[in-house]
């Protein structure tokens, strides 16, 4: 997996986009539109997205936006992680009650483009299962299943075989 990604975007290595973690529970954070991890969930930065390994497996953390993919015309999602067994794409929106359907609709936009560039650039995902994850929301959003957003899990899923969910954390 590693190698794949590393031959579509070989700058990956000297931006520093990809990084391993083993740790328990790591937070991931956007700091001036990049994402980055941080292992102490006492930080209080919003929006963040919360990663449990309660296995300690190896998971591989890539930033994308602002530092895999930086071409300002393409909208892309803000990161990926990654084991043996998983490849999510995640993008984190905050927005407040009102804006929802907006932030989703730009999430999911972002996830498929960001999708469709790797497959473009031909990266492998070794049989991992592919999960597309929209962070959305000041909380800890509750899944909504709406006849709309049924079309894009299905949409998703029949282009690239990969699963749409809402969460603001993920075990791996």
């Amino acid at each position: 997996m590693t190698e794949s990604i590393k031959e579509a975007f070989p700058d990956c290595s000297v931006n520093g986009c990809l990084e391993f973690l083993n740790a328990t529970q790591f937070f991931v954070i956007e700091v001036a539109g990049k994402s980055v991890v941080v292992k102490d969930g006492s930080r209080s930065e919003y929006p963040f997205f919360k990663v449990e390994n309660l296995s300690e497996r190896r998971i591989g953390f890539l930033a994308i936006d602002h530092c895999l993919l930086f071409n300002s015309d393409h909208e892309k999602c803000d990161f990926a992680l990654f084991n043996d067994f998983t490849f999510v794409f995640v993008e984190m929106k905050a927005s407040k009650k009102k804006q929802g359907n907006t932030s989703r609709d730009k999430a999911y936009s972002q996830l498929l483009t960001t999708i469709e560039a790797f497959v473009a650039k031909k990266v492998t995902f070794g049989g991992r299962k592919l999960v597309a994850c929209m962070c959305v929301g000041l909380k800890s959003p509750t899944p909504s299943f709406s006849a709309k957003s049924q079309s894009k899990r299905l949409e998703i899923w029949n282009r690239f075989k990969a699963d749409l969910v809402v969460a603001s954390s993920l075990q791996m």
